[in-house]
């Protein structure tokens, strides 16, 4: 004769509801990993690129790449990628680049870039020429002038078409290849900025540029970009001249981070010295300010330096070591 327990069937009912509980948990934890397996796979295609800007390229696909099927022009952002900061890569430069998988159907397509290397036509990697002659560069003052005294604008201005905001802005370009033209520019800016006198240390615009007679201009351009600062404290250089396939670019950093700073706007010029025979075949000349570039730590360092900025006042930074622990 069978017993019936209440209680033991309700124990049992518990059970099967735990059971069913720890099934759909399991279910659940099993996609979950899935999920990210397949989140986690990337792709890659190879292109030419057709246009440049700051923070993203616009690149034509091969034709045997499957992306293509999406569109024929791809605008690959990179401006989440530090290391691609400032992006040198000139139309016609054929590129691999890794990407998520994730297309948006625009036109052109939008893609996200993972990492991205130049290459040539069989596939191999190509490392960017960087033009290893040493050019002498100085700072004079320059005062600071409301919309940086229509630089951007000039007719002279060598990246004019290229001048936008972005992460890490441009900066307007010029190249004197003789007195007079250094002279026509000191002439026509003389009432926006201040070229007598200086600022501290720094000389004055004029007393930096006297010894750039006509014997200089013989074998010589003087190359010029002007950075505004939010305080007078500021310092800047040149700190690289890099020439990548036709384009000659100047990266200006921040040289100081005083805690202490002085209210009140400046402006400075920056120049370079660079032979003419060595830019001979430059077509396209740019400068970049690179204060809050992520870079690399020294080499008796580990890790990464973070730079943290205010995107209105990027010399108003913030220096974050992060260390790798293995």
């Amino acid at each position: 004769m069978a017993l019936y327990c209440p209680i033991m069937k309700k124990g049992c009912e518990l059970m099967k509801k735990v059971f069913l509980v720890m099934m759909i948990g399991l279910a659940l934890m099993l996609g979950l990993i899935a999920c990210n397996k397949e989140n986690s796979k990337t792709y890659t295609f190879r292109g030419k690129v057709v246009e440049m800007y700051m923070n993203n390229l616009i690149v034509e696909p091969l034709e045997n790449e499957e992306i293509r099927r999406s569109a024929d022009k791809i605008q690959v952002w990179i401006g989440q990628t530090p290391e691609f900061h400032p992006p040198i890569f000139p139309a016609g430069t054929l590129v691999e680049i890794e990407y998520d998988g994730n297309v948006d159907e625009t036109y052109p397509a939008q893609i996200n870039a993972i990492s991205l290397r130049t290459i040539d036509e069989n596939g191999t990697d190509i490392i960017p020429p960087i033009l290893e002659a040493n050019f002498p560069t100085t700072v004079a003052y320059a005062n600071w002038a409301e919309n940086e005294g229509g630089l951007s604008q000039d007719e002279t201005c060598l990246n004019a078409d290229k001048y936008i905001f972005s992460d890490y802005p441009r900066l307007p370009v010029f190249k004197f290849d003789t007195k007079a033209k250094l002279d026509e520019f000191k002439n026509k800016y003389q009432d926006t900025f201040t070229m007598d006198h200086g600022h501290d240390e720094v000389a004055s615009f004029d007393e930096v540029t006297e010894k750039y007679d006509d014997a200089f201009f013989e074998n010589h351009s003087l190359m010029l970009t002007y950075k505004e600062a939010s305080s007078g404290s500021f310092r800047y250089a040149i700190d690289e001249v890099v020439k990548e396939a036709d384009t000659l670019v100047l990266k200006i950093e921040q040289t100081n981070h005083p805690e202490v700073y002085t209210d009140d706007m400046a402006g400075w010029f920056l120049m370079a010295e660079v032979s003419k025979e060595d830019i001979q075949d430059c077509t396209a000349f740019d400068a970049y300010d690179m204060s809050g570039v992520t870079r690399d730590l020294s080499e008796n360092e580990v890790g990464y330096e973070i730079v943290v900025c205010d995107y209105n006042y990027p010399e108003r930074k913030e220096i974050v070591k992060v260390n790798v622990i293995d």
